[in-house]
């Protein structure tokens, strides 16, 4: 045990980062230091608010701390980790891990070399309702996602494969323990010049499947996961929290409504997650390799997208 306070900073303050301050600033074993962000206002805005140290530099708040969050946007993701990792802290780094997979190998083989904590903030792993079942649920055969929601601006400097689908893929994956050997995907820009609606087919060596739908152009909110398997079938609600499961005991074929505790919060319990994996040593829940794993089949669905974009923009030569 380091201490009992991680002393911790963020290191971009806007929409996340601001929900990381008030996290930070309600967390016992924590002595929220500062924040850094390249926008002034915001950043003495939020060192307001918390009472904490508006730093000049990213530097400057790397070298008093011991741990930092990273709320950047993610073209800067590689960057910043690889600075905070070569100085010897620990870090939180919102998803995806980065842009490239190549970027996010480099920033997991960092952090494990120098036995410095890593955790990707895929916040849905600690969703109440995915916490209710995680219990239950062992070798699935088949999942089907399904997450759309209206239009937001934020998020869009990324497709929404790395922007929403992510989240699904990162909970799948958590429950098959196999490589993807297949990938079917469609999907198509609509408001913007990146990917906004997609849906995606993956397979894998184990013969588990994974059917995934989403969409940032809907009228409605909708995040849905339903979980197959050889005894059960489980549907969790992320947006209303809440979680039921079909079982077959013997002859009888019964429902079950998971006790949900709605009161929990995600954010709260993903940053106190990674505060204790410091605190005790230990890998935190979602790892960096776990963020690796979820970026590397998201670049498989991307490419497989891209392959049929291409197809339908080239020019009939016949």
């Amino acid at each position: 045990m380091l201490t009992d306070k991680i002393r911790v900073g963020i290191i971009g303050v806007g929409y996340l980062g601001s929900l990381h301050a008030r996290i930070l600033s309600e967390i016992k074993n924590v002595h929220f230091v500062g924040v850094y962000d390249i926008d002034l206002e915001r950043k003495n805005k939020i060192a307001s608010i918390y009472k904490v140290k508006a730093f000049d530099s990213e530097e400057e708040l790397i070298d008093n701390v011991d741990a930092v969050i990273c709320a950047v946007p993610t073209k800067h993701h590689h960057r910043v980790a690889i600075k905070v990792l070569n100085n010897n802290k620990h870090l939180f780094i919102e998803k995806p891990i980065s842009e490239t997979v190549e970027q996010g190998e480099e920033i997991v083989n960092l952090a494990r070399q120098k036995n410095l904590k890593l955790m990707v903030g895929h916040v849905e792993r600690f969703n109440p309702a995915v916490l209710a079942s995680e219990k239950f649920i062992k070798e699935p055969f088949y999942i089907e996602t399904l997450r759309i929601a209206p239009f937001n601006p934020r998020g869009t400097d990324v497709d929404v494969i790395k922007d929403l689908m992510i989240h699904d893929l990162d909970i799948a994956l958590n429950y098959i323990k196999s490589e993807p050997i297949f990938v079917h995907a469609v999907g198509i820009p609509v408001l913007t010049d990146k990917i906004d609606i997609a849906s995606a087919r993956v397979e894998f060596k184990n013969c588990a499947v994974i059917n995934l739908t989403v969409s940032r152009v809907s009228l409605k909110k909708v995040r849905e996961i339903r979980i197959f398997q050889a005894d059960r079938y489980i549907s969790i609600n992320l947006l209303s929290k809440e979680s039921y499961m079909i079982v077959k005991e013997e002859d009888a074929i019964l429902p079950y409504f998971l006790d949900v505790d709605e009161n929990l919060e995600p954010l709260k319990l993903e940053v106190q997650d990674f505060i204790n994996s410091i605190l005790e040593d230990r890998k935190p829940k979602v790892s960096g390799e776990d963020g690796l794993r979820a970026l590397k089949v998201a670049h498989l669905i991307i490419e497989d997208i891209q392959k049929r974009i291409e197809k339908i923009n080239v020019p009939n030569k016949g």
